[in-house]
């Protein structure tokens, strides 16, 4: 199987509530863009839980990722918890935790795009505790070590 064919069977239930289910514009997109289902107000400087409307059921050993829209992370409007984790066994209602940065409330309406979802694969993992790691030109350098 290629990473091109790949299909991914997730199960939705959709709340009374559902605009619509996430969709994508175009097929070579990897976010699918998540729909309110409910108005809101997210005030400046704060922070409101915005139902998408549904529940799922990811396979086992899968994981989806709520993210912050481009379009409103540059007018200061992101997720809190980004990236939001939505692990496989979960079944509850999906939200995004709204954050707005900016100085005017943010009106959401029933139907706005306000974040996008991802999926990946979760491996098993093998902890392997050693003395020593080997050595690479970056090192333990982090935050900004490799330049801008």
């Amino acid at each position: 199987m290629t990473w091109g064919s790949l299909l991914l069977a997730v199960k939705i239930q959709r709340s009374d509530t559902c605009y619509e289910l996430p969709s994508r514009r175009d097929r070579r997109d990897a976010g699918w863009d998540c729909y309110a289902a409910e108005n809101a107000t997210v005030p400046a400087g704060g922070m409101a839980k915005v139902s998408l409307g549904f529940s799922m059921e990811l396979p086992a050993d899968w994981a989806a990722l709520l993210l912050p829209r481009s379009g409103l992370a540059v007018r200061g409007i992101t997720l809190s918890n980004a990236p939001g984790l939505i692990d496989s066994s979960y079944r509850g209602l999906v939200a995004a935790l709204v954050s707005n940065y900016g100085s005017e409330p943010l009106e959401i309406a029933r139907g706005d795009r306000i974040c996008q979802m991802a999926f990946l694969p979760v491996p098993d993992v093998s902890w392997q505790e050693t003395q020593q790691l080997s050595v690479t030109e970056r090192g333990a350098g982090g935050f900004g070590s490799t330049g801008l």
